[in-house]
């Protein structure tokens, strides 16, 4: 530090504590450094700041606001359900309009009869489809999947035997997937070695 800054610095402390502003040692020592550092003026809050603050954690009336509720596997699999179900019925929609020409339709949603079980001949185990429908002779397998069920694996081992069944008996196979994901479905099928339509 410069000499005069120095010098100016401490007659200027020294003025202070002759007033009373620091309490400086009697012994000349550093006391007035310690007076110094307890002087320094603390940040103050703004009554704008403290406003802000309070809003953000009581919000507008004063009240204390809750955390956010917890967000379960179960809520994610119910809200997958829900998705799911809304886009089975848009299907419905689409093969039940005037002029679209299918019939026998079977759904899985209350109110409809089901589908039946398809089977693996070798196990005997098997899935049941979203909905099944006859366009003429040729009977439509039909599977919903949602965004963020295309690529699973429960998603791909009904497919693998939607499509072996579709393949089999002359019919068709079609993935029903939310509009802007049918590329990736495509190549999700292709991926997995299997024919089957995609809307």
């Amino acid at each position: 530090m410069d000499s005069k800054i120095y010098s100016r610095l401490a007659d200027l402390l020294n003025a202070r504590t002759s007033t009373g502003a620091f309490s400086a040692s009697a012994s000349g020592g550093l006391g007035w450094l310690s007076a110094l550092s307890s002087n320094v003026p603390q940040q103050r809050t703004t009554p704008l700041a403290e406003a802000v603050r309070r809003f953000a954690t009581r919000g507008a009336f004063g009240a204390e606001i809750p955390p956010p509720p917890r967000y379960t596997l179960a809520d994610a699999l119910k809200a997958n359900k829900q998705a799911h179900d809304s886009l089975l019925r848009v299907l419905v929609n689409m093969l039940t309009r005037p002029g679209s020409g299918f019939e026998l339709l079977h759904v899985a949603l209350d109110g409809w009869d089901h589908p039946e079980q398809i089977n693996w001949k070798s196990t005997g185990q098997g899935h049941i489809p979203d909905a099944s429908a006859w366009l003429g002779h040729v009977k439509h397998i039909f599977e919903v999947e949602t965004a963020d069920s295309i690529g699973s694996d429960h998603t791909r081992r009904q497919c693998a035997l939607f499509a072996a069944y579709a393949e089999q008996n002359y019919g068709k196979f079609i993935l029903f997937v939310p509009s802007g994901e049918e590329l990736r479905a495509r190549r999700q099928l292709a991926s997995w070695g299997l024919r089957g339509e995609v809307w």
